[in-house]
């Protein structure tokens, strides 16, 4: 049931009036404390893809477990959209 990426990313874009091209992405933060925190960010994150998201930002964090961890969630639940892991030391 997953979103599959296409290998050529531009095929995900809109094009706008002045030539540019527009991509839908999605936020989620991953680096939430409880279960009970992390798990809604997960879900939303699922919606997010289904609605059309090509790609996701996670917020800033400093627990490179946290970005591994959602990494793997993206894995299990076959979320075939590139991520970006923002972690700072």
């Amino acid at each position: 049931m997953g979103r599959t990426c296409r290998t050529d990313p531009t095929e995900d874009g809109q094009d706008l009036p002045d030539g540019r091209r527009l991509f839908l992405g999605a936020v989620v933060n991953p680096y939430k404390r409880f279960e009970r925190e992390l798990i809604p960010q997960y879900l939303k994150l699922e919606m997010k893809v289904r609605a059309g998201a090509s790609f996701v930002i996670s917020q800033l964090g400093y627990d490179t477990r946290k970005a591994d961890e959602l990494l793997r969630y993206r894995e299990r639940r076959d979320l075939r959209v590139p991520v970006l892991v923002n972690v700072s030391s």
